[in-house]
């Protein structure tokens, strides 16, 4: 798909979530989005030589992170939203926090810290969070969920908490270290970045982190403030990009930013804060690790991992997962004579249980693992993405398996496509299993241009680098 036609899918899908405000907004004309990609990429060749870019260049600096961090863009990280509910008002948040509300993570409630245990456990996860709402706002819940995390898999997880600090004390921080509690994360946005209240956790909690959207106006403070940061002993300084959703459309609306299509709608020069900054603390040699983790990193790497862990549970032996994590259905298609004859060919070559022939419909289900030992001459494939999600409940509208965590307790993993069939014949043919046996860069930037590969290449891919303005 050419890069006009992209763009234009892009900004009906944003038009479509923003709605009757989406005339009313400040979008950026070609020529500001010209100067804005050429700013970031001269601070981006700058700190070329300072800084490590991680995450397929969606993520910097990632030589220092927090071992929360790490265990993030490893893809081994469960957060578990425990209350809904906060006291503050910051003009950035993305939802509404108005009640407090049963414990989830991935659509999925835990009302007792044993049912989140169960499904740490069943999923393997290394990396455990708190956030919400305020996880101060229902503090014995919070130590609760910690402890029991605790008391189950010690130092063989990290854990940390969420908070804006507002109702941080010093014995808080006692209770919290005293049950293990390994890291914290401060938003500072929210106390007009005032830095006192997260002084309560330094030397009492191992990590003490300051994770914040970059916000425009704030830049000269911030500049002031991550000096203050290292000299009190703050570890790391994370960073993130303003988005805009409806819940918070009014309060940036007021604030005139101007805003760029693209998976989400973004602040452009937010992003541009949060890299200057990074250039500002290399410069000036100060000594406070410091992390932008872009949106793009969230929407890709986070959502690509928790799809790979998801469809594991469902994908047949005969199915393949991409990098992506995407469940990849690729089905062998042709005249009863040829597609008999490639059954015989399977038989002699592969085991069994990497493909399976459908008598009833007279086709091949493949995994890539089959592809060199087929002769394609009168045969096509159809290609096939499914997407999966996780359920409490039984729904039939879409294939599920059922997963025990335990305690009688079950969740349903479900699975559904999430793109229409794709028909390859002939040189396709070859082109795919290329794409799909080297999953290069120079591939992925030469068929993400042509209409035909588009799904297919964004199925198999996590892109690369930070999305253009525009």
């Amino acid at each position: 798909m050419k890069t006009d036609n992209r763009r234009m899918v892009l900004k009906d899908r944003n038009s479509l979530e923003i709605g009757r405000y989406y005339s009313l907004l400040d979008w950026l004309d070609a020529g500001t989005a010209d100067r804005m990609n050429r700013e970031r990429e001269s601070i981006l060749n700058a700190l070329k030589n300072q800084v490590d870019f991680g995450c397929n260049q969606t993520k910097l600096d990632v030589s220092n992170l927090s071992p929360g961090c790490e265990l993030c863009a490893a893809g081994q990280w469960s957060c578990l939203f425990i209350n809904g509910k906060c006291n503050a008002n910051c003009f950035y948040c993305p939802a509404e926090q108005d009640e407090i509300g049963v414990p989830q993570s991935n659509g999925l409630e835990f009302p007792t810290p044993e049912s989140w245990i169960a499904y740490i456990k069943r999923f393997k996860f290394k990396g455990l969070s708190l956030s919400g709402g305020e996880p101060f706002m229902t503090f014995e819940r919070s130590l609760s969920y910690l402890k029991a995390a605790k008391a189950a898999f010690g130092d063989t997880v990290h854990f940390w908490i969420y908070t804006n600090g507002l109702l941080a004390t010093e014995e808080k921080m006692l209770m919290l270290a005293d049950a293990g509690l390994d890291e914290i994360r401060f938003d500072i946005g929210a106390t007009n970045y005032n830095l006192k209240f997260l002084k309560t956790a330094i030397g009492k909690i191992p990590t003490v982190t300051v994770e914040i959207p970059a916000v425009p106006e704030k830049f000269d403070l911030l500049k002031e403030k991550v000096r203050e940061m290292a000299e009190i002993g703050v570890n790391h300084l994370n960073l993130h990009q303003l988005r805009m959703t409806a819940h918070n459309l009014p309060k940036f609306a007021e604030r005139g930013y101007l805003l760029s299509h693209g998976e989400k709608v973004t602040v452009p020069e937010s992003e541009l804060t949060a890299l200057k900054l990074i250039q500002y603390v290399k410069e000036n040699e100060i000594p406070l690790p410091i992390n932008y983790c872009s949106f793009a990193f969230k929407n890709r790497y986070q959502h690509a991992s928790g799809r790979y862990r998801i469809a594991k549970e469902i994908v047949e032996d005969y199915e393949s997962l991409t990098p992506n994590g995407y469940i990849r259905s690729i089905v062998v298609i042709g005249s009863p004579e040829r597609i008999l004859e490639t059954v015989k060919q399977l038989k002699s070559e592969i085991p069994g249980w990497k493909w399976y022939y459908e008598r009833n419909s007279g086709r091949i289900f493949i995994n890539p693992d089959c592809l060199p030992y087929i002769s394609f001459h009168g045969l096509n494939l159809h290609l096939s993405y499914h997407v999966t999600r996780m359920r409490r409940q039984h729904e039939t509208l879409f294939a599920s398996r059922e997963v025990f965590l335990g305690n009688d307790d079950r969740i349903f993993v479900q699975r559904r496509p999430s793109c229409s069939e794709i028909l390859l014949s002939g040189e396709e043919i070859a082109v795919f299993m290329e794409l799909i046996s080297n999953h290069s860069k120079k591939i992925f930037t030469e068929l993400l241009n042509e209409e035909f590969w588009y799904e297919i290449v964004n199925h198999e891919f996590i892109p690369f680098a930070l999305p253009d303005y525009f």
